[in-house]
C-alpha cells in the first residue's frame, strides 16, 4: 500500500533531511511495536504446519529502503514502476525476518514521501496495510523528535516477548457455524471431477505457474466526481464496491466474446472484523479494528449466460470511446443492486456458512494450492475496497504530517482471480483504482481495456444530467 505522506514545514528545509530519515524510521519502529504480527517470523515456512515464532530483533537496514528522485524522472510513472516492482519481490528468511518492508521515495525538491509498505499476506490483510499507515500517521503527530530518535540503536529495533498478545484466529475469537446444505454445496464443488465443465469458470484466463510477474495500472477519480458517484450509488441501491463489480462485468463480457466466456464468476473481499468481539474473556486486550492480522473472508457472485447476452446486446450499439447508452447505465445499476443485496446478505448472515468456517477440513495448505493450479481457474475477477483513509489525524496544530494520497496494489497469485480490483481513497482526495494481473495470463491489451472503460465510466456516472 503507498501513501504520499505531505512534511510538516519545520522539516522540508535541506537541513531538516539530515534528521528526518531517522525520525520517519521511529515512527515505523512504534508502529511495529504496536503489532505483534509485525515482530513475528514464520518457522517451517515450507511445511505442512508452519509457526509464528517470536523474533529477538528486527533490523531496520533489512526493510526500509530510501530514494532519492531526482528533478528529471517521470514522478508518476517511476513511484508505479517501483509498487509493480515491489509487488513480485519475495520475502526470505522468514524465521530471522518478518515478512514486511518500507520503500521511502524522496523527491529532490518536494514536500512529499511517498511511502510504500508491502507484506506477506500471512502477516496481515488489506486493511492491516490501511491500520499501519494510520498508525504511522498518528504516531508522527502525537510524538516528539527526541523521543522517536531513541527507538532505534544503529537500525536495531530490539523486541519485547509479545506473544502472550498475538492476534488470535478468527475461529479462536467466535464460531463459524456451517449448515449442511453450504457444507455439501462446497464439498462438491472442491471435489467434483474436472471433467466437470463449470461454466463459470475463467477459461479465458488459463492458469499458468510462469511468470510470476504482476502487471499493475492506475486509474484516479477527482473528489468531486466521487462525490457524485456516491450520490447516484445511494440512490440507486448501490455502494462503489457492487457499482466496479458491475462495471468490471460489463467490461469483461463486451471484450470477450462467448465461445471465450460463457459467464463469469467473481468474489468481493469482506472485513470481519466488525463480527469480532472486542470483550473476549479470553483476549480481553484485542480490538480487531486496530489489529493486523488475517480477518478477512471473500464474497462470490455468478454472472449466468442470459445475463451476459443481454449484456453484449446492448454493448454492440456502443463503439469504444461512446458513452454508456440509457439502457445500458440502467443495467450497470441494476446489477449493481444485485450484488450490494448479496454483500447485504453476507453480511447479515454474519459468520454463519463462511468459508473460513471450512479451512480447518485443509490439512496441507501447499498441496491445496497446488491442486487448485491444476485446475480451471475459478474466479475472474476480485474486488478489494478498503474504503476512506483518514489522512487529517493531526493533534498538533500547523506543524503536522497528513496523508494525501493512498494507493492499494495487490500482487498477481497464480489460482487466484484473473484480475484484482482495488479501490481506495484519502478523506477529500482523489479515488484511485489498482488493477493488477499476471503477466501472460491476461492479455496486456484486455487489462488496459478495462482500465479505460472504468475510467471513462466512472466519469461519465459521476458528471451530473
Amino acid at each position: 500500500m503507498a501513501c504520499r505522506y505531505e512534511i510538516p514545514p519545520s522539516l522540508r528545509d535541506l537541513d531538516a533531511r539530515s534528521i528526518l530519515k531517522s525520525v520517519f524510521e521511529a515512527a515505523v519502529a512504534r508502529v511495529i511495536l504496536k503489532h505483534p504480527t509485525l515482530q513475528a517470523g514464520i518457522r517451517d515456512v515450507n511445511s505442512k504446519r508452519p509457526v509464528w515464532i517470536q523474533l529477538d530483533v528486527i533490523d531496520f537496514s533489512k526493510h526500509i529502503e530510501w530514494h532519492l528522485l531526482g528533478d528529471s524522472v517521470d514522478y508518476e510513472n517511476s513511484i508505479q514502476g517501483i509498487i509493480q516492482s515491489q509487488l513480485d519481490i519475495k520475502f526470505f528468511d522468514s524465521e530471522s525476518q518478518p515478512g514486511w518492508r518500507v520503500v521511502v521515495l524522496l523527491p529532490e525538491n518536494g514536500n512529499c514521501l511517498e511511502v510504500i509498505f508491502t507484506w506477506n499476506h500471512p502477516h496481515g490483510d488489506g486493511i492491516s496495510g490501511k491500520i499501519f499507515h494510520q498508525d504511522l500517521l498518528l504516531i508522527l503527530n502525537a510524538e516528539s523528535l527526541d523521543g522517536l530518535q531513541q527507538s532505534l540503536d544503529d537500525h536495531i529495533l530490539k523486541l519485547p516477548d509479545s506473544s502472550l498478545q498475538f492476534p488470535p484466529a478468527t475461529e479462536k475469537l467466535s464460531k463459524l457455524p456451517l449448515s449442511a446444505s453450504y457444507f455439501m454445496r462446497a464439498a462438491w464443488k472442491a471435489k467434483r471431477p474436472h471433467l466437470l465443465k463449470n461454466y463459470y469458470s475463467a477459461h479465458w484466463a488459463p492458469i499458468q505457474t510462469s511468470p510470476i510477474k504482476t502487471q499493475l495500472r492506475v486509474i484516479t477519480v477527482d473528489n468531486a466526481t466521487l462525490a457524485n458517484i456516491l450520490t447516484a450509488c445511494r440512490k440507486h441501491n448501490s455502494t462503489l464496491t457492487s457499482l466496479l463489480q458491475a462495471l468490471t462485468l460489463v467490461s469483461l463480457a463486451s471484450n470477450l466474446t462467448e465461445d471465450k466466456a460463457q459467464a463469469f464468476e467473481s468474489i468481493t473481499a469482506i472485513d470481519l472484523r466488525r463480527f469480532l468481539p472486542s470483550d473476549h474473556k479470553e483476549f480481553p486486550w484485542l480490538r480487531p479494528e486496530r489489529t493486523i492480522a488475517n480477518y478477512v473472508t471473500v464474497l462470490p457472485h455468478d454472472f449466468g449466460n442470459p445475463l451476459l447476452t443481454q449484456i453484449r446486446s446492448q454493448t454492440k450499439v456502443n463503439t469504444s470511446e461512446s458513452a454508456l447508452s440509457t439502457d445500458l447505465v440502467n443495467l450497470i445499476w441494476s446489477i449493481s443492486s444485485t450484488v450490494r443485496e448479496e454483500i447485504k446478505s453476507k453480511l447479515d448472515n454474519g459468520l454463519k456458512d463462511d468459508l473460513v468456517g471450512l479451512m480447518k477440513f485443509i490439512s496441507d495448505w501447499r498441496e491445496e494450492v497446488t491442486n487448485e493450479t491444476r485446475k480451471p481457474r475459478k474466479y475472474s475477477w476480485f474486488v478489494t475496497n478498503l474504503g476512506v483513509l483518514d489522512g487529517n489525524q493531526a493533534t498538533k496544530e500547523g506543524d503536522a504530517w497528513s496523508i494525501c494520497r493512498a494507493q492499494f496494489s495487490l500482487s498477481a497469485e497464480v489460482p487466484a482471480a484473473a484480475i484484482q480490483i482495488s479501490p481506495m481513497t484519502v478523506a477529500g482526495g482523489l479515488l484511485c483504482v489498482a488493477c493488477s494481473w499476471q503477466d501472460c495470463v491476461v492479455e496486456e491489451s484486455l487489462g488496459e481495456r478495462l482500465l479505460a472503460d472504468l475510467e471513462r465510466w466512472l466519469h461519465q456516472l459521476g458528471t451530473p444530467v
